[in-house]
């Protein structure tokens, strides 16, 4: 899936984009007048096995914020 937008514009907070793929970031991701940006939750048993290095994750088991990061997820602390 390829998507090529030069704005994607709407109306916070619930302006919704889903992709069941990956979404490729070549220049400046800009999220403007927003309070949070959601990421993926789960207990440790939900999270995947490998992800792309870099992914974010809270686990819910630990509390704790994680990034995937040489082969395994890591505590932000």
């Amino acid at each position: 899936m390829e998507l090529r937008v030069a704005n994607l514009v709407g109306n916070s907070p619930n302006f919704r984009v889903t992709i069941d793929d990956t979404l490729i970031v070549r220049g400046e991701f800009n999220l403007s007048q927003q309070q949070f940006l959601p990421v993926p939750s789960g207990t440790q048993a939900q999270r995947p096995q490998k992800s792309a290095e870099a992914s974010l994750y809270y686990n819910t088991d630990s509390n704790k914020m994680q990034i995937y990061a040489k082969n395994s997820w890591r505590d932000i602390n």
